[in-house]
């Protein structure tokens, strides 16, 4: 069971994950940031694979697409209101 989108060739691509098959396309990235400012703190702390990337700039893409009409509504009927 796998991706069908991602080809063999793909799946045989070796990185310095001691050459395991496929551990390469999962390998995990870890982020984490902390900051303050007076009493007032933020931590955050994240973990993701390459598709989880892949959803979250799917979602970021669809987001900036939708604000684009939006946009351009609320221009055209600040238009058309007489002041």
């Amino acid at each position: 069971m796998g991706n069908d989108l991602i080809s063999d060739e793909a799946r045989d691509v070796r990185g310095d994950t001691g050459g395991k098959r496929g551990e390469a396309l999962n390998a995990r990235s870890r982020a984490s940031v902390r900051f303050g400012w007076g009493r007032a703190r933020f931590e955050a702390d994240v973990d993701v694979t390459p598709t989880t990337m892949l959803a979250i700039g799917g979602m970021v893409g669809m987001i900036l697409l939708a604000v684009v009409p939006i946009v351009q509504a609320g221009g055209r009927a600040a238009r058309r209101r007489p002041w």
